[in-house]
């Protein structure tokens, strides 16, 4: 491998536009070999074609050994590249003759063939004695491919183009998996063909299988040609990704020199039943340049889901826009969709245009991955022409997809800029994303064929560096992230420790920040200590108050003090139904079924509310005023009593099961309050109910109720925190939690 520029941007999203601006010359660059070589003028990821788990590239020098044409392949590694040389290549890839071009054309390919390896074609426009143009598919797998390999003895498939002066290969790509088969499908263009007129060009899908064989273009699966003279359709294609949301992948391809060079670009939904015909009848969408010779596709790509919509969405560039002023040039965002139509570009919903005159932005355009891990896909694009650093020396950028992207953004407001290191060299023509040192952030190629007489030179860049694989990139790259230490994949940021005076593992509210995932001597992750110098007491304790003096208290009028013992008038116990009246806790069962209510304003009552014969006590539970809740003693049913008049006004069954061992009590919950409650048989098996009071109404109303088994649960000290009921064992650990959710259903949390 030559030496390899690595380039490493770790940013965050922005929300304003703020500038990283770099100049090639920073970084670790190779040179071509020999002027005219044109190292750098394509270059692809390729994917995994190993399986190693780092995405492998491809760079190429087109003309080298008299336009013979060579390809560079590079594996990825997890090791960051500082120094390399061309010679330190995995393995060099020969055109078959001079003048064929090899490497006019490089792409990843995906599983051409369903063997579980990424695959990868390099066209040769040249192929041939008469341009007749080729391609050849080179098929991934465990052995690595070495040392010097001419292209005919490792191709896998050869696909030749159908006459002269096709220049078939001069455009290759994934078309995804068209028709839906599982196999990704192999897209080929020729902008010389000339089956519908003269140089109207032509695009050729072949199908992935698990056998291709070498083939003419004339047995491709499909064939789709240009729509009028000089077309050139073809010069670009790409895979479009699923843009119309239905689950099939797309594929899209353009004409620059349609209709007086404003050019065109067309996108033909996959589906199982595909046929061939002129691109005219066959597109699903036709995307027009906005006025004449602005060359619109000449670059094309599909970026994946720039705004987070779920669709997939495509960029197109037109590097002569305003042709007859500046030639910033320009590329265009669509966003995909069900409804995705026919437009001119004018209607695109993002515009980018060069920074200034001729500039020619948009030569190349291309998906970067996610640049920043924020979930959006992000975009480059190339401006050869640019001169903000040097005359024309060209320079790339990149733009972070959002759900908010501007309407219409200039290149001075992309998120980063890479300048071309000297005057001249038109750094803009090549450049793509991968995942080089497998750490889930995307890394750049890029590429300056003019550069150094044509020698050429290639960049390799890190964007952003994730040492430890924690999805938080650290320093080490060109741009610093965000994590504190990118040797522990456990902390990423800064805690928040709590001084913890009296080490009960408690801690104040005084904080200190720390780079670890465990507290420091002295220090708690916990702020709740009420009293810092006391181990014995951290938190607030609720007590009950017992107006009436006989050990029970009411629920429902509470203190908090951060004590272990309860202050005078208040008790532990928040049992008392009647806190004006002493003992009324319970109802016992009387004869014949009916329930005897004892202390009732000095005079013993019966009310029969469960038929109940056993002698067991049951609970009874003042709600309100008048209001009382009575539950069976087997936790059967659950009963409103007016106490006054002696009447039962509403019931509740609750379970036709036993359950002997049980709490009622009545808590606020989604706003609206509830009878909780908390019953266990002998096997530990534990029915949780809870049960809506509709007091204005004098009726319980909706139940809900969980189930599980935990002999460890002790229902008398179920409790509540906001809208999660806590089921505790007898010293009051928490056992589990249910989250009475929105929809009123018990969620175990």
């Amino acid at each position: 491998m030559k030496k390899i520029l690595l380039l490493l941007l770790l940013a965050l999203p922005l929300t304003t536009y703020s500038q990283e601006e770099f100049n090639l010359s920073e970084f670790v660059g190779f040179d071509g070999s020999v002027e005219g070589d044109r190292l750098g003028s394509d270059m692809a990821n390729v994917g995994d074609i190993d399986n190693d788990g780092y995405d492998d590239f491809l760079i190429s020098a087109s003309e080298e050994n008299s336009d013979t044409g060579a390809v560079f392949l590079f594996y990825g590694r997890a090791e960051t590249i500082t120094n390399i040389d061309l010679a330190d290549a995995d393995a060099k890839i020969t055109g078959e003759a001079a003048e064929d071009y090899a490497g006019s054309a490089v792409s990843g390919l995906g599983d051409v063939n369903g063997d579980g390896y990424d695959d990868f074609i390099i066209g040769a426009s040249g192929y041939g004695a008469g341009n007749k143009g080729a391609a050849y598919v080179i098929y991934g797998g465990s052995t690595r491919y070495t040392d010097l390999n001419p292209i005919a003895n490792i191709a896998r498939v050869i696909i030749t183009g159908k006459t002269d002066g096709d220049q078939a290969g001069y455009s290759v790509a994934t078309a995804g998996d068209v028709n839906n088969d599982n196999y990704n499908d192999i897209l080929i263009g020729a902008p010389g063909n000339d089956d519908g007129f003269t140089n109207s060009g032509a695009i050729y899908v072949i199908y992935g299988g698990s056998s291709i064989p070498n083939m003419s273009l004339d047995n491709a699966d499909l064939e789709f040609t240009g729509e009028t003279l000089s077309d050139d359709l073809g010069f670009s294609v790409s895979h479009a990704g699923d843009v119309n949301c239905d689950g099939i992948d797309d594929l899209m391809a353009g004409a620059f020199f349609y209709s007086s060079s404003k050019g065109r670009s067309y996108i033909i939904f996959g589906s199982e039943t595909l046929t061939s015909g002129t691109i005219a009848s066959k597109a699903n969408v036709r995307l027009t340049g906005e006025q004449d010779d602005d060359q619109s596709g000449r670059a094309l790509v599909g970026v994946g889901d720039a705004n987070g919509d779920s669709c997939d969405d495509v960029l197109i560039g037109a590097n002569q826009y305003d042709y007859s002023g500046s030639e910033m040039g320009a590329a265009y965002l669509i966003y995909g969709s069900a409804t995705l139509t026919d437009m001119s570009l004018s209607d695109s919903d993002v515009k980018f245009t060069g920074e200034g005159d001729t500039n020619l932005a948009g030569k190349v355009v291309e998906k970067a991955g996610d640049v920043n891990n924020d979930g959006y896909s992000d975009l480059m694009i190339g401006a050869p022409g640019n001169y903000s650093s040097a005359l024309q020396a060209g320079a790339y950028y990149i733009i972070y997809g959002s759900a908010s992207l501007a309407s219409n953004i200039s290149l001075s407001n992309a998120d980063i800029k890479l300048s071309g290191e000297a005057a001249f060299d038109a750094a803009g023509y090549a450049i793509s994303g991968a995942d080089i040192n497998g750490d889930g952030f995307s890394d750049v190629i890029a590429g300056s064929y003019v550069k150094n007489s044509y020698k050429g030179k290639a960049y390799i860049g890190y964007l952003y560096i994730d040492n430890d694989n924690d999805g938080i990139a650290g320093t080490d790259g060109l741009l610093d992230g965000i994590d504190c230490n990118d040797s522990d994949n456990t902390v990423s940021a800064n805690q928040t420790y709590y001084i913890d005076s009296d080490l009960d593992g408690y801690g104040s509210i005084t904080s200190a920040s720390f780079c670890s995932g465990t507290a420091p001597a002295g220090y708690s992750a916990n702020n709740t200590d009420c009293s810092d110098t006391d181990s014995t007491i951290n938190a607030n304790q609720t007590y009950y108050q017992d107006l009436d003096g006989d050990g029970l208290g009411n629920a429902s009028v509470t203190t908090a003090v951060c004590s272990l013992t309860a202050p005078a008038g208040y008790v532990t116990n928040s049992n008392d139904t009647n806190d004006a009246i002493k003992d009324i806790s319970t109802i016992t069962a009387g004869d014949n079924g009916d329930i005897t209510i004892t202390y009732i304003n000095n005079e013993a009552s019966i009310i029969d509310v469960f038929s109940y014969t056993g002698t067991d006590e049951m609970t009874l539970k003042q709600y309100q005023d008048n209001y009382y809740l009575a539950l069976h003693p087997k936790a059967k049913k659950l009963a409103l009593i007016d106490i006054n008049t002696l009447t039962v006004l509403s019931r509740k069954t609750l379970s036709k099961k036993s359950f002997p061992t049980n709490s009622l009590k009545t808590y606020t919950l989604r706003n609206k309050k509830w009878a909780v409650i908390t019953a266990k048989n002998k096997k530990g098996k534990v029915k949780l109910s809870v049960v809506k009071i509709i007091i204005t109404q004098e009726k319980l109303g909706k139940k809900v109720s969980a189930s599980l088994v935990n002999k460890k649960i002790t229902p008398a000290k179920t409790k509540k925190n906001k809208n999660t009921i806590l089921l505790r064992s007898k010293k009051n650990v928490i056992i589990t939690k249910y989250l009475l959710t929105k929809k009123l259903i018990l969620k175990e949390i």
